[in-house]
């Protein structure tokens, strides 16, 4: 099941807040640029790891370990892996000379200077990430059930709205096909750096060299021309979250901005350092704030009526799917709680 739910917004007439269900009028979905997502602190962001190693790094070290390994029944250890494949071999001249930087840095250690550098460069490449993102995509998050009370509360503005389902078979969602998202860490885009040494999902960024001064541009295109997997770093970027956001279930459609229908809004400009080397970064542009495209009226399946939506909203709703033709084979059902709290969805008579 394929289902988009939807809360209250101001009503343009002026009479407060109303459900948003001009989608059933206009059949319109707004296809939301990553940067304008709820989820602020994991959407579309590199996961980092300091002077540890990720799941994706153990991962690349038990492929290079299965290359060599006699037995394929042998399982060797994390710490195994870390110690053959991993950690970097050889002494650092920072390590041989640390009062070089603690003296004129003014940090306690070598690794806290390092960390410093460290957090300031992912903050800056991920606000890059996303605003390159934002500039090209758009996400359609659908959820997989209609019974996610959750999703009621959070989405739909405690009941008081509405919801879509869709049918997964029509061919708007075989040519767009809807791809799960994952909450697993493993499954995170992630940057690894330990002790000089940086990776990308587990695979090393060779000849990657950066300084207090190299700017997140510079960061950025080094690690793409370095080794990184571009489609395998887009996929985890835009198909996984943290996992305080598994409840939502999540499965989304992205698609290239320029797909889309109608743009509104005022055009958002790419900071200046980004435009001035969008060559690097497969051609950015500026773009508009609201991007829209439609769903043929023949893809909807059911409409689902919030267990605390208005019966004035819910008359003005029954109006717009009634006066739309295309709509006629419409499911309506209603959405409330059993006697033992739990959702149910019931036929509406209307």
């Amino acid at each position: 099941m394929l289902v988009k739910y939807y809360g209250l917004i101001d009503d343009e007439s002026g009479n407060g807040l109303i459900p948003r269900f001009q989608f059933l009028i206009n059949g319109k979905f707004r296809f939301t640029q990553p940067k304008y997502l709820n989820d602020k602190g994991s959407e579309s962001k590199l996961l980092p790891y300091f002077n540890r190693f990720s799941p994706s790094d153990l991962k690349w070290a038990k492929r290079q370990h299965d290359k060599w390994q006699a037995d394929p029944d042998y399982v060797p250890s994390d710490e195994e892996l870390i110690n053959m494949h991993l950690r970097p071999s050889g002494i650092r001249l920072d390590d041989c000379f640390p009062t070089m930087i603690l003296t004129e840095k003014n940090f306690d250690s070598v690794s806290d200077f390092e960390e410093h550098k460290f957090k300031s460069m992912v903050s800056s490449v991920n606000t890059l990430i996303l605003d390159a993102l934002s500039s090209q995509i758009g996400v359609l998050s659908l959820s997989n059930t209609a019974t996610n009370e959750l999703m009621w509360t959070h989405y739909a503005s405690e009941g008081k709205g509405i919801a879509i389902s869709f049918n997964e078979a029509h061919p708007f969602f075989t040519k767009h096909i809807p791809l799960p998202v994952t909450y697993k860490s493993e499954d995170r885009a992630c940057i690894t750096y330990f002790e000089g040494n940086w990776r990308i999902n587990g695979e090393p960024v060779e000849s990657y060299q950066t300084s207090e001064k190299s700017s997140a541009i510079e960061a950025y295109t080094q690690m793409l021309s370095n080794g990184v997997d571009i489609d395998e770093l887009t996929k985890r970027l835009m198909f996984s979250k943290a996992h305080k956001w598994a409840y939502e279930d999540e499965t989304r459609i992205v698609l290239p901005l320029e797909l889309c229908d109608e743009k509104l809004g005022p055009i958002i400009k790419l900071p200046e350092e980004i435009s001035s080397l969008n060559v690097k970064l497969l051609n950015l542009g500026n773009y508009p704030e609201v991007c829209l495209k439609r769903i043929p009226f023949d893809a909807f399946d059911t409409l689902f009526f919030g267990y605390n939506l208005d019966n004035v909203h819910k008359e003005k709703i029954i109006k717009a799917v009634k006066n739309n033709k295309e709509l006629s084979h419409l499911k309506i059902k209603s959405v409330k709680h059993d006697i033992y709290g739990e959702i149910e969805l019931v036929e509406a008579f209307i």
